[in-house]
């Protein structure tokens, strides 16, 4: 009994598994490290600036 892949079928999921896996990856990496939200309206704004304008370390 042989563990890895036997036939044509299954080196097609087997492909195309890895070639998700790495697409994840790199979107993962991707926004990461440059998020790319830069509209002042966005959601985060709002929330770092009530912590800066409010002073507190978020605690209550």
């Amino acid at each position: 009994m042989n563990g890895g892949p036997n036939g044509i079928f299954d080196h097609i999921v087997l492909g195309a598994s890895i070639l998700i896996v790495i697409i994840v990856i790199f979107f993962t990496l991707k926004f990461f490290i440059k998020p790319g939200e830069k509209q002042i309206t966005h959601i985060k704004r709002i929330i770092l600036d009530d912590d800066i304008n409010s002073g507190s370390e978020g605690s209550k």
